[in-house]
């Protein structure tokens, strides 16, 4: 494994400082398919490489709340706060959410932020999030920076609200030491981040209830091939080629590694992929984290037929077993049948080392 992981890592060891070229980039990497050959193609995909869209920003949410380790109580309100939700998946009147919350549920004003922080943890980073600023904040922390002083230089800019709606720049470089042209970066980065990663955003694509899958990966002979389905050839502007050419290389290293850690035999009994965590590909392909999110966000991958929205397939956390709650209250929907020592010793197979009395308390909790 550890020469296959050699041969998985790109050439990123050199440091990048933020600036106008990789802001573009990252956006790039960002976009959906269907948006890139909108954007820079003027073509419009043919329908025989389009699909049914079931996902949305809600039933992605519901889906990992429903694996959480809470109690069914807790459950239920944080299901109830995926209502709540803006049109860009925050919570900008969270006053009023809270004042809801407490209403339906009598709980206390702790209890909610309690529940916020855990509703924070979800995927898409930034879903939750009390403010448009909270959710820029939200993103730079929690994302790596190779411009640590970019990332400072980012907070600082966000303190003055007053002064970014006023278009006051100078006062935010007289109060800070940050040049005019180096906020002017900030903000474009901000602006991108808006633009492109607002969670309700990453699914907007599929008001017309059709996605376009960016790759196609096939069980042949006890071993997952990967396609990348992305085609550019229309693509005139060199610069924009060259980093379209740089995002189906990280993508199809991405996905390398995640078929790599996937059970074969598991995949042909009812099609499970166990999630992998972002940091995992990170560690192993040399990306970083940050870019590994982007180029999963607003990505569809075609396996054996069935489209899958890319990000879906990864956690932030998964137990030390490596496999998630979602991956075993799947296998046991798929093999409901069955009794609970039988599921137990079909996980222990894998690698699942779980007690029957487990097996049984997911068979009571999601079934």
């Amino acid at each position: 494994m550890a020469s296959i992981n050699r041969s998985l890592k790109l050439n990123t060891k050199t440091k990048l400082s933020i600036s106008p070229a990789l802001i573009k980039k990252m956006e790039i990497f960002s976009l959906s398919y269907g948006s890139i050959q909108n954007t820079y193609t003027g073509v419009e995909l043919s329908e025989n490489l389009t699909y049914s869209a079931t996902e949305s920003l809600d039933s992605f949410l519901l889906e990992q709340i429903s694996n959480l380790y809470v109690s069914l109580g807790d459950q239920k309100i944080l299901a109830r706060m995926v209502e709540l939700l803006d049109d860009n998946g925050l919570f900008t009147s969270w006053t009023d959410t809270i004042s809801t919350l407490q209403s339906e549920f009598n709980i206390s004003r702790r209890k909610a932020y309690d529940l916020l922080a855990t509703f924070q943890e979800l995927e898409p980073e930034g879903v939750g999030a009390t403010s448009t600023k909270n959710f820029i904040e939200i993103q730079i922390t929690k994302h790596d920076f190779d411009d640590e002083e970019f990332k400072k230089n980012t907070l600082s800019i966000l303190k003055f609200e007053k002064e970014l709606i006023a278009g006051d720049l100078q006062t935010i470089s007289n109060k800070t030491g940050i040049s005019l042209n180096r906020i002017s970066l900030c903000l474009l980065y901000i602006k991108n981040n808006i633009v492109y990663t607002l969670p309700r955003q990453q699914f907007s694509y599929l008001k017309s209830n059709t996605v376009v899958p960016s790759a196609k990966v096939e069980l042949i002979n006890n071993v997952f091939t990967i396609e990348i389905l992305e085609d550019f050839s229309n693509v005139k502007n060199s610069d924009i080629l060259k980093i379209l050419q740089e995002r189906a290389t990280g993508l199809k290293s991405i996905l390398t590694v995640f078929f790599q850690k996937q059970k074969t035999n598991i995949f042909e009994n009812g099609e499970l992929l166990n999630p992998v965590t972002q940091k995992t590909i990170a560690e192993i392909t040399g990306l970083s984290q940050s870019t590994v999110s982007r180029l999963v966000n607003s990505k569809y991958i075609q396996v054996n037929n069935r489209v899958y929205l890319l990000k879906s397939l990864f956690q932030r956390k998964i137990n030390k077993s490596n496999f998630s709650a979602s991956f075993i209250k799947k296998y046991i929907l798929s093999n409901i049948n069955k009794t609970d020592i039988v599921i137990t010793t079909e996980l222990e197979k894998i690698g699942l080392n779980i007690s029957r009395r487990t097996v049984n308390y997911y068979r009571n909790k999601f079934f």
